[in-house]
């Protein structure tokens, strides 16, 4: 994930009690067996935010996407979810661990998951798979997003 985006989706990350989550969609693209971070989705207006939750609701996270796609010449696709969590390093709920199988069933294929919380971040490969659906882990960053690499997000998802 190029940082700029990183820190434009870090933006929304705040140890404030007052403060809601947030969230949008990872868009990208396969270059063989890399995925590609292109582009994010922040909140939009009709998305719902709370202290403990984050509910994609907005048409248009699904418009930019399809933008995207097309303006892409049909390479750039939607690879998943990123949001955040108000917590020092955060781990997936139960909620997020159910959207995240809705999503991987109704896509047919892998997808990939981001939550940033206030100093370290989580991020996973989720699995479509013949016999179902499976999780694997694929980092736990700790420290100042400044000082992350921008390849940092790089993962071979094919041999997961």
């Amino acid at each position: 994930m190029p940082l700029p985006l990183w820190k434009r989706a870090n933006s929304f990350v705040s140890c404030s009690g007052q403060s809601t989550e947030a969230g949008g969609l990872i868009i990208g693209k396969f270059r063989g067996p890399h995925i590609e971070v292109t582009d994010i989705t922040e909140p939009f207006t009709s998305d719902i935010r709370s202290r403990f939750s984050f509910v994609r609701k907005d048409p248009e996270h699904a418009r930019h996407a399809a933008y995207r796609w097309k303006a892409s010449d049909k390479t750039e696709t939607f690879l998943g979810e990123w949001h955040t969590h108000p917590e020092t390093v955060p781990h997936p709920s139960s909620i997020d661990l159910k959207s995240w199988r809705k999503l991987i069933t109704a896509n047919q294929r892998n997808m990939f998951f981001i939550i940033l919380g206030t100093e370290g971040h989580w991020g996973g490969l989720g699995i479509a798979t013949k016999i179902g659906i499976r999780a694997k882990q694929a980092l736990l960053v700790s420290g100042n997003s400044d000082q992350l690499s921008t390849d940092m997000l790089s993962i071979n998802h094919k041999n997961l």
